[in-house]
């Protein structure tokens, strides 16, 4: 659909705007229908019945109306002129109108390809892919796909018009990367998705300290090519320079962190503490240590107590900010840590702020969500979930978090719908097959459930919360053997959340045992303590008052 420009407005059609010198305009629907009708027609004059039948089609209206509308237009451009009576007729829209290809609105960064004849340098290209979706990230009126779903074309060779249409864009950039020494020759293009034709084309030549300054020239760069629509968040400084292995270490840290495993995360600790002993002001460094910790004590590893790792966590948080206060993805962090401390307010604020400077970063919409869900507010959490998809379409932790919402909703049926969605991603991803069986629990097919959750410890190789949820099965079944076998598994294992055994002595009936686990979980500062409220697993003992004052005590 084409875009019009005229004088220093632009009308945007299929995002139904009008700008003037890019500043948005308020319209009422009607009088944008009703200019459209207009613009679309320029120099010709179009009569109040033909005006009236495309802006009310099938509807019954005064002439009056019509003339309404065209007052809000006239007072909108502040130009009597533009819009011309035509006497005992219509209207003629005067000025002359261009019509333009309308931008892209949506991007997605191609991983970086490395020329290097190394590949123990995968890790700096997909690094470099990694911060420059972050930097453009920043864009605001820009949708620009997260990382996860990036790399999935990693190899692949499929050309970009597929990709586009796969991931829902118009515009694409690829590149490759070569190192040599301290040296990196980057080249980097601009592609319209649309006609798959190339925007703009470079290459760069950097010292590995600046870096940054590439990232920033680049998404400077796609900014000015794809222009009308984006404006960039502002840094309060220039990119600064940062120690060239240091930046390695970084990246390393984010490779290894990007595997989302116990291991992965504890190497990548290493890393972390490894750029920040070559730059001790690099801050995205600290961010990446806090990310890690809050990683390990998070209730998905569990690999420690949550107390212990969020405390770690939120002292590298704090180091980040200190360092830059406007930080998305420390504004992120720190957000994430107020959550699991009750902190509702707080958590609230910062994460508004993280999306506020980094509207393209979808782990921010992405624990957002979980954050309106646990306060109840159901409608904008999934509409906020949704979001995070867009950005990151292929991501399975985000597709699951959908069917996680709609289960703690209780929309079971969206829930199951979502679980399958993202099954068809990926067969052996585990947590979905756990949500298959909680949900099946609680329509009373218990089998079905313990099939789910045999499935899910298989994948798991015999995680605690898989474990646990097997567990609530065989309660439910009152299949005594298979529980206590079980259990004694479980009870082998280093560290489980209280509040996970919770929901396995809520399943067997058990209130009181229940009851304490919970306020164990509360003194610790258990992870998964914030969803108390809405978890149905828990479903058993909200009739029991002393359920209330703990409903109180987490706010």
């Amino acid at each position: 659909m084409k875009v019009y420009e005229f004088g220093p407005f632009r009308l945007e059609p299929a995002e139904r705007r009008l700008r003037r010198d890019g500043t948005l305009l308020p319209l009422t629907p009607k009088a944008l229908d009703t200019l459209l009708v207009l613009v679309a027609s320029a120099g010709r004059a179009v009569g109040k019945d033909e005006l009236m039948e495309k802006v009310w089609p099938g509807t019954t209206v005064e002439e009056a109306t019509l003339a309404q509308n065209v007052f809000a237009l006239r007072k909108a451009l502040g130009e009597t002129l533009y819009i011309e009576t035509v006497p005992k007729f219509g209207y003629r829209f005067v000025p002359p109108v261009r019509e333009v290809p309308r931008p892209a609105s949506s991007l997605v960064v191609l991983p970086l390809e490395n020329l290097s004849g190394d590949p123990s340098q995968d890790y700096f290209a997909d690094g470099l892919t990694e911060t420059l979706i972050a930097e453009l990230a920043r864009l605001h009126g820009l949708r620009v796909i997260s990382r996860t779903s990036a790399m999935h074309c990693k190899g692949a060779r499929i050309p970009i018009p597929q990709i586009a249409r796969e991931l829902d864009v118009d515009a694409a950039v690829e590149g490759s990367v070569v190192c040599s020494g301290d040296r990196v020759r980057i080249t980097a293009r601009l592609v319209d998705a649309r006609q798959d034709a190339t925007l703009w084309s470079r290459p760069y030549d950097y010292h590995v300290r600046d870096v940054l300054k590439w990232q920033a020239d680049v998404a400077a760069a796609i900014t000015a090519e794809i222009h009308a629509t984006v404006s960039r968040t502002p840094r309060a400084d220039h990119p600064r320079q940062v120690d060239t292995e240091a930046y390695r270490n970084y990246l390393r840290g984010r490779f290894s962190w990007n595997r989302r495993t116990e291991a992965g995360v504890t190497k990548a600790l290493d890393y972390f503490r490894a750029a920040i002993a070559g730059d001790p002001t690099y801050a995205l460094a600290y961010t990446g240590i806090a990310d890690a910790y809050a990683m390990l004590g998070d209730w998905e590893i569990a690999a420690a107590s949550s107390k212990e790792m969020f405390a770690k966590s939120r002292q590298a948080v704090l180091d980040a900010l200190a360092l830059e206060p406007d930080l998305g993805e420390a504004r992120n962090s720190l957000a994430h840590l107020h959550f699991h401390a009750l902190d509702w307010v707080k958590a609230e604020v910062e994460w508004r702020a993280a999306i506020e400077r980094s509207p393209g970063f979808s782990t921010a919409h992405h624990w957002y969500a979980h954050f309106l869900s646990a306060r109840g507010r159901h409608d904008e959490a999934l509409a906020r979930i949704r979001a995070a998809r867009d950005l990151d379409p292929l991501s399975l932790p985000i597709q699951q978090a959908v069917a996680d919402i709609a289960y703690f909703a209780r929309s079971r049926e969206l829930a199951s719908e979502e679980c399958r969605r993202a099954l068809e991603m990926d067969p052996r991803f585990e947590r979905s097959h756990r949500l298959l069986g909680d949900l099946a629990l609680e329509d009373g097919r218990v089998s079905d459930a313990i099939a789910s959750f045999t499935a899910a410890v298989d994948l798991a190789q015999g995680g605690a919360e898989a474990l646990a949820a097997l567990a609530r099965g065989y309660a439910r079944a009152a299949d005594t053997l298979a529980f206590d076998r079980t259990m004694e598994t479980i009870a082998a294992k280093p560290y489980v959340s209280p509040y996970t055994m919770a929901t396995i002595r809520a399943a067997q009936g058990d209130v009181d045992a229940a009851l304490v686990l919970l306020q164990t979980a509360y003194a610790q500062g258990g992870a998964a303590l914030p969803y108390i409220r809405i978890d149905p697993r828990l479903d058993p003992l909200r009739a029991d008052r002393r359920f209330d004052d703990l409903l109180t005590l987490v706010g």
